[in-house]
């Protein structure tokens, strides 16, 4: 599982299968590759756990671990991330064009649509509007990237964000 890119580590998750040795012993290996705390930001550790068929080793499995994304080994760039971005500051641009009003219809509607990447990869930009204050007259634009092929998504591939208020400034800038 070492040897295995970045990529492939990402999208391992959790796996269970029985292997068959040479000399007809059956083990069950159960492993887990998973982000330490934020999806490419942090390191990934490997855990791999062996168990045999009979013995205490039924119960107690041979356990192996290994972490990459470390001083040696730093986390690259997110895959896709400069596509994503550009998509993003498109849309965020495209957005903080329209009125108050124009972004009040689309409140509460979020918007998803499929993207496809340079080498094929489909990716969901999403926007959402929605209120960013108590009394209910901030709206609050958020688009980001995500990966709709990723069993559990920690965070976006890239996002962006800004505030409208009524009279039409940008709140915060």
């Amino acid at each position: 599982m070492e040897a295995l890119t970045w990529e492939e580590l990402d999208a391992y998750g959790k796996r269970e299968e029985t292997v068959t040795a040479p000399s007809g012993a059956k083990f069950r290996v159960k492993s887990l590759a998973y982000w330490d705390m934020e999806e490419w930001g942090s390191g990934l550790d490997i855990v791999v756990k062996v168990y045999t068929a009979t013995g205490l080793r039924r119960f107690w499995p041979y356990k192996a671990y290994a972490s990459r994304g470390y001083y040696d080994d730093p986390v690259p760039e997110r895959p896709h991330a400069q596509e994503a971005a550009m998509w993003v500051a498109t849309e965020i641009e495209r957005l903080r064009s329209l009125s108050y009003d124009d972004l009040m219809r689309r409140q509460e509607q979020p918007e998803h649509r499929p993207v496809d990447t340079s080498d094929g990869k489909r990716l969901i930009l999403e926007t959402q509007i929605f209120w960013d204050d108590r009394k209910r007259q901030n709206l609050r634009v958020l688009v980001d990237v995500w990966d709709p092929a990723k069993r559990v998504s920690l965070g976006s591939i890239t996002k962006d964000d800004f505030i409208r208020a009524p009279d039409g400034s940008f709140v915060g800038e």
